[in-house]
């Protein structure tokens, strides 16, 4: 894997879901954002998803 530019610590993930699996994401987004009465990032979620099921696997891998 290559490895980002200097200076640069983020990278972009880009993959392909059902067109109902995106409508639904953005709005749980949405919903999310009411409830906690601030604007939530869809990027923001995912990120949140992505460090907890690297968590659980970690721990699986123990």
């Amino acid at each position: 894997m290559p490895e980002p530019a200097a200076g640069d610590d983020q990278v972009q993930i880009s993959f392909r879901v059902p067109y109902e699996l995106k409508m639904r994401f953005e709005q749980a987004v949405l919903y999310r954002s009411v409830r906690e009465r601030r604007k939530v990032t869809a990027t923001a979620a995912l990120i949140e998803q992505v460090e907890a099921f690297i968590e659980h696997e970690e721990r699986q891998r123990q």
